[in-house]
């Protein structure tokens, strides 16, 4: 999951009046080894929706992250050894709003669709879950800390690229303040692409509706490539 979504949030519950955001991490990563190739870049890229693609409320709150989130974490690192990597490319995190919520996304390329194919089948588990939680309690910084309170997997309606879905609820607690918050990714994964989705606000209703429209507009891009 992308920390700096979840950054941009942590601010907001301090009682930032500003949105920043640029919390580097992934629930979703790199697979082990690495070919990258200009052309891989140039697919990654392609994958991102832009700002336009969003919806008018959406602005740019923070830069893209000055290195590229890894799709593993150490509490779920399946066995990937043999495929590598073309490429890979992460957004701006977007905000709808002083408040949020919040979206980033990254994509990676890989050298065939059989190669995407077996990434996907290993990653798309709910042990990504931890990896995301794990994300989550690892934000605590600035004087607020994240507490998980609940993590589960969300069915999805059938997209235009295989999709996996994940929710994590949170308490975020600072010297002002206690607030729930809600973060959910989703890991889509079509061709030579896979792309991961990070939606995180304040309204679980409003993260979840987000996250769908949002992976719908995304499948549909990477079904495209």
């Amino acid at each position: 999951m992308h920390r700096r979504t979840l950054r941009a949030l942590l601010l907001c519950a301090a009682g930032a009046t500003t949105v920043l955001g640029g919390w580097a991490g992934s629930a979703a990563g790199r697979a082990a080894g690495s070919a990258a190739t200009a052309a891989g870049a140039r697919s990654a890229r392609a994958a991102l929706l832009a700002r336009s693609a969003l919806g008018r409320s959406w602005s740019v709150s923070a830069p893209p992250p000055r290195r590229i989130p890894p799709l593993t974490c150490a509490r779920f690192k399946p066995h990937l050894a043999g495929v590598s990597g073309t490429g890979a490319a992460s957004s701006p995190t977007y905000a709808a709003g002083k408040s949020g919520p919040f979206f980033s996304q990254s994509a990676y390329s890989y050298a065939s669709a059989a190669a995407e194919s077996s990434i996907w089948h290993a990653l798309a588990r709910p042990g990504l879950l931890a990896c995301i939680a794990g994300s989550v309690t690892g934000g605590s910084q600035d004087g607020v800390s994240f507490a998980v309170t609940a993590k589960r997997t969300l069915r999805l309606p059938k997209l235009q690229a295989p999709a996996a879905a994940y929710a994590v609820s949170a308490t975020a607690t600072s010297a002002e303040v206690q607030t729930d918050v809600y973060v959910v990714s989703i890991v889509l994964g079509y061709g030579r692409t896979i792309s991961e989705l990070t939606v995180t606000g304040f309204d679980q209703r409003q993260a979840r509706m987000q996250a769908l429209r949002l992976a719908r507009i995304a499948a549909g891009r990477i079904h495209s490539l």
